[in-house]
């Protein structure tokens, strides 16, 4: 009898391994895809520098330091956000080795509580844990269609301002309108810094949710009994499944947005950099 519980309960132990183990995965696919963008935006960064040097005769000498500095900014900055992922993946998986040491060691002691209580408590707790997850589902569902509406009101806002900077182009001059520009972008990377402090935010919520899940199936070892055994384990299987179905869509949802996000980023300064091009052409003589 105390063999078959070990059994199980090394059968349930290994269950969590595998799927931290596909966590494991996931995000380090994640970390290196983003790796990889973050290398292409750097390359491309490099390539404008490079056709900016073509360009240097049709440029006035202030304009041009002006914009290799905004350049040598922008590559910094990408370089100290690699740098920052990697140290954050690191950190990651040393925590998630360490929560499957900590679970391997207190399921030795869990066989103890396996008979105290019966079938029927966990099927309650079950019940209760299902709607709980449900309202958690629909409460992020209306979350993401906040941060949608935002996203297109924070574009709209971009493109107003970009008018408004053509027509302070043409009025004011070139330092003036250089100081906005340099102003605008430092709204523009004080909002980004925001939006990664948000997603930041909402995947240590993630992570803190996975963990909490990871402690109910510990309780939910506690709630069962002998003859409740494989009836509870076909019904763990299910809601692991659904689980890691909804994982999957919400990553596949963070990455879409992720490339939005980019490809806005890289519209937004492809639009001020033909800006400071156009100016620094001067005025043509009339043949």
């Amino acid at each position: 009898m105390k063999e078959e519980i070990l059994e199980k309960a090394r059968k349930q132990r290994d269950g969590l391994e595998e799927n931290i183990q596909k966590i494991e995965e996931e995000n380090r696919a994640e970390m290196e895809k983003k790796l990889k963008e973050i290398k292409l935006l750097k390359k491309e960064m490099r390539e404008k520098k490079e056709n900016g040097d073509k360009e240097m005769k049709m440029m006035k000498e202030e304009g041009w330091k002006c914009h290799r500095k905004v350049l040598d900014h922008e590559i910094e900055q990408l370089e100290e956000e690699e740098r920052k992922q990697k140290v954050a993946n690191t950190e990651r998986i040393k925590l998630l080795r360490k929560e499957m040491r900590d679970k391997g060691e207190e399921a030795k002691s869990d066989l103890d509580f396996i008979k105290k209580e019966g079938w029927l408590t966990h099927k309650v707790s079950l019940e209760k844990e299902m709607k709980r997850l449900d309202e958690e589902e629909r409460k992020e569902k209306a979350t993401k269609q906040e941060i949608t509406q935002l996203q297109k009101e924070e574009m709209r806002r971009n493109r107003e301002r970009a008018k408004r900077d053509l027509k302070a182009l043409n009025k004011n001059g070139y330092k003036r309108q250089q100081e906005a520009l340099i102003r605008e972008r430092n709204k523009v990377e004080e909002e980004e810094r925001k939006q990664m402090e948000e997603k930041q935010h909402r995947v240590k919520l993630q992570r803190w949710d996975v963990r909490e899940r990871l402690e109910d199936s510990k309780k939910e070892l506690k709630a069962f009994n002998e003859k409740g055994w494989k009836r509870h384990r076909q019904d763990v299987y299910e809601e692991m499944e659904r689980l890691e179905e909804k994982k999957k869509g919400e990553q596949s949802l963070k990455l879409a947005l992720a490339e939005q996000e980019k490809s806005r980023r890289r519209a937004r300064e492809k639009g001020s950099e033909k800006l400071v091009f156009t100016f620094f052409r001067g005025p043509q003589k009339s043949v």
